[in-house]
């Protein structure tokens, strides 16, 4: 009724945080989830079948590399944070490196302040994210990556914030 009523009168009208129901936030963790496996699944489908010993069978984790682990950022928006672990996670694969996965997901990163002339990266902080575990399953995310020989962990929540 509210957005109704706001609608018709033409004035704006935006969700708070106390506003937005349970079921949007359950929507949004099922479509992270399927939209992340989908990416993943894309990006590694494109990579050589014959250098995987089986097709359902664990590889043996190689050696760790002598730069250590890959970590990367994730920022801005939903679909930028889909897209950014997607493809870092199988740069890694491609690569044989470790990864190490941000634990967090920018509940806002809506860009509004501008720098120069393009939009600043809104990156996590503790005003702005939650642990991506709360929201996907990662130790499933993990299993799967290391089905493909890459040795996988989640980068703490507060290390991610603190960058």
């Amino acid at each position: 009724k509210k957005y109704r009523e706001g609608y018709m009168q033409g004035s704006e009208w935006q969700h708070t945080s106390h506003e937005i129901p349970i079921a949007f936030w359950l929507v949004l963790a099922v479509s992270i989830g399927t939209g992340m496996s989908f990416a993943l699944h894309l990006a590694l489908t494109q990579q050589n079948h014959y250098n995987r010993a089986a097709e359902n069978q664990l590889l043996e984790i190689t050696e760790p590399h002598p730069q250590g682990p890959l970590t990367y950022a994730v920022c801005n928006g939903l679909s930028n944070q889909i897209l950014g672990h997607s493809a870092y996670i199988a740069g890694a694969i491609s690569a044989g490196r470790d990864v190490r996965i941000p634990n967090a997901f920018i509940t806002n990163g809506v860009q509004n302040e501008k720098q120069g002339s393009f939009l600043k990266d809104v990156f996590a902080t503790h005003d702005n994210a939650v642990p991506l575990s709360q929201i996907m399953d990662t130790d499933y995310l993990i299993q799967v990556i290391q089905t493909y020989g890459v040795h996988a962990e989640l980068e703490p929540f507060e290390e991610v914030v603190a960058r």
